[in-house]
Formats: structure tokens, C-alpha cells, sequence
């Protein structure tokens, strides 16, 4: 009986840890990789949804965290709200209601945001009207010769706001040529920078920690990113840059770029896309060749284009009381070279 009884318990056993592991074989090959976090609409957010809208977002979110095997994705940059083709992170108008992001009080809402009282064709949201009847007139004057819309934020004062109009309306050198830029943002977020651009939404932000109260940084700060829209804008522009350039753009074996910038010496330093600052500092002064305006200029090929053409830019204008030239350090050798030869030709040729 003893012996039957351990063959009996032996062969459960065996049928146990055979169900077992069948069972992880199965798991391993089933088991779905959802995200471990995933960041949705906030509770106020989804409440302002419309219907139409909230329907295709949820539908949206069930499906892409079924799909989805990428860790703390955020649902913007795969959600398309209204199924434009664009995702949400790159879609200026994610609502589809032909109303900016940035001037849309109900972003995700196609039903509402886009109410204007006064038919200027600027939303309440982001009207002067109410928050800075002053320049009411100029933000509507800039919108309606410009295309371009300048929206601010409470922390920013009424001398800052007409620094900026100030500097759009007296310009003719830039802004009649600009195309990719819709929104000018004087945010009172506080970031390490002082300003960026925003290729898909269309976008200049500035930022209040370092500008506020301050004419000729904030000017050099706008200028610069403009020279970025530029970029954008005139690709032939940018690509002669390059070749006169000491810059060397190539590729990892996983795609992203990878920046060399070698001297005159023959020296030669490697970035990449992500940090593109020297890791010796000390380095600087002694790269800071003709081709160079500014130290920041070696942040990388676009950010030396923004400087350059900064440079040339202020350089070219007769009154200059609203820049600072301390920054450009190099500017004598600078206008020495074929780069700031180039820059000229361009703002010197008619649109």
C-alpha cells in the first residue's frame, strides 16, 4: 500500500508541475506589455470633452494601451483626438476648430474656445480686450497684417508686452518673410531657457525667470528663435550655412545625429543631439574662431545659425538701442567671413 501510495503522490506531483509549466509557457507568449504609466486628460480636462470628442479619446485609449509596449508614454504622442492624422503632441489644433491650441480655452472641445464678442477674429480667450485693452488695437493690427498672434500670460508687464509689439511692428526685415509662425507666448512659465521655438505648433515662447524687465535680452531672445522659424522657412538658407560652416552632421547606427565641429587647427570635438555642450568649458575661448559670433554659438549648427544670423541682423540695423551686442565677443572677425556675407545677401535681397 506504502508503495502505491508514493506512485500515486509522485504522479500528481509530475501532473502538477507539468500543468505549471505549460501554464508559464502560455503566460509568456499571452501576456501583454501595457505601459506603467500612462498620463491621461486630467478629471477637468475629460469633463470639458464634447461628446463626439470624449467617445473617439476613449476608444483612442483602449486601443493604443493594448498596442503600446513603451514604458511612461504619454497619451498625447500617440492619441489623435480628431483623427486628423496628426497626433496630439504635433497637432496645433487638436479640437479640429480651427483655433490655435494656445488661444482655444477648451482645447479639447470642438463646441467651445472659439467665442469672439467683438468680431475681431482673435477668441476672448486671448483678446487684449479684456486683460490689456492698451494694446488691444496693436495685437489686432499684427494679427490682421502679420498672421501672427501675440498672447501673454499675468506675470509679464505692459512695458514687456510693448517690447515685443514694438519690435514686431517696426521691423522690415524678417517678419515679411516669416511663414512658419502663428503664436507668439509671453509665458510666465519659468524654464532654464529663456525662450524656444515650437516647430509643429508654430510657436515662440518666452519666458518670464530672466526676461521680465529686461528690453534688450528680451529682444535678442525673440530674435534669435526667429532666426530659427527662418531656418525652417528658407532651407536653402540654412543649408549654405552649413557648408560654410565648420559643422559636420552625421548619424549613429541608431539614427540620431551626431555633431562634430572641427577648428581651424584641425581639432575636432563630437556632440550629440541631446548634449550639445563641451564638456571642458575651458575649451571655449580658444574655439571661438571667426566663423563664430558667440560662445553659445557652439551649442550646435542650429543655434550657431540663430546667433549668426542674430548677429548679421543687429549688425545690419542702423539703430540698435533695442539689442545688446556684449554677447557677440567675435563680431569684428565675424564680419570678415563668407557666413556673414550670406546673411547679408539675404536680408538685403527683396521678398
Amino acid at each position: 500500500m506504502t508503495g502505491m501510495y508514493n506512485i500515486k503522490v509522485k504522479l500528481i506531483l509530475k501532473i502538477v508541475i507539468l500543468s505549471l509549466f505549460t501554464f508559464s509557457i502560455w503566460g509568456c507568449g499571452k501576456r501583454t506589455n501595457y505601459p506603467e504609466k500612462i498620463e491621461l486628460l486630467s478629471d477637468r480636462q475629460s469633463n470639458e470633452l464634447g461628446e463626439k470628442e470624449l467617445a473617439v479619446y476613449n476608444r483612442q485609449i483602449k486601443i493604443n494601451t493594448q498596442k503600446k509596449e513603451e514604458k511612461n508614454l504619454k497619451a498625447s504622442r500617440f492619441l489623435d483626438l480628431d483623427q486628423d492624422g496628426i497626433v496630439d503632441a504635433y497637432d496645433s489644433d487638436i479640437d479640429n476648430d480651427n483655433v490655435h491650441n494656445l488661444a482655444d480655452s477648451h482645447p479639447f472641445d470642438s463646441s467651445r474656445g472659439s467665442e469672439d464678442q467683438d468680431n475681431d477674429t482673435i477668441p476672448d480667450f486671448v483678446d487684449f480686450n479684456s486683460i490689456h485693452p492698451e494694446y488691444a488695437a496693436l495685437q489686432e493690427n499684427i494679427y490682421t497684417q502679420k498672421d501672427i498672434l501675440v498672447i501673454c500670460e499675468s506675470i509679464w508687464s505692459n512695458g514687456d508686452i510693448f517690447t515685443i509689439m514694438e519690435s514686431i511692428q517696426s521691423d522690415t526685415l524678417l517678419f515679411h518673410r516669416i511663414k512658419s509662425l502663428n503664436i507668439i507666448k509671453l509665458s510666465e512659465k519659468n524654464k532654464p531657457r529663456r525662450a524656444e521655438y515650437n516647430v509643429d505648433w508654430k510657436t515662440i515662447s518666452l519666458f518670464s525667470k530672466e526676461l521680465t524687465n529686461n528690453k534688450k535680452l528680451i529682444n535678442n531672445s525673440f530674435f534669435h528663435e526667429l532666426f530659427h522659424v527662418l531656418a525652417i522657412d528658407y532651407p536653402t538658407l540654412y543649408n549654405t550655412f552649413l557648408k560654410v560652416s565648420p559643422w559636420i552632421v552625421t548619424r549613429d547606427r541608431y539614427g540620431n545625429k551626431k555633431y562634430s565641429y572641427k577648428t581651424k587647427d584641425g581639432r575636432e570635438y563630437s556632440f550629440t543631439s541631446t548634449s550639445l555642450r563641451f564638456d571642458d568649458k575651458t575649451n571655449y575661448p580658444k574655439l571661438l574662431d571667426d566663423v563664430l559670433p558667440s560662445l553659445y554659438s557652439l551649442q550646435g549648427p542650429s543655434e550657431h545659425f540663430a546667433e549668426a544670423g542674430l548677429a548679421t541682423y543687429v549688425d545690419f540695423l542702423i539703430n540698435k538701442d533695442r539689442f545688446s551686442l556684449k554677447r557677440f565677443k567675435n563680431l569684428e572677425l565675424f564680419k570678415k567671413t563668407q557666413m556673414y556675407k550670406n546673411f547679408l545677401i539675404f536680408l538685403n535681397t527683396k521678398k
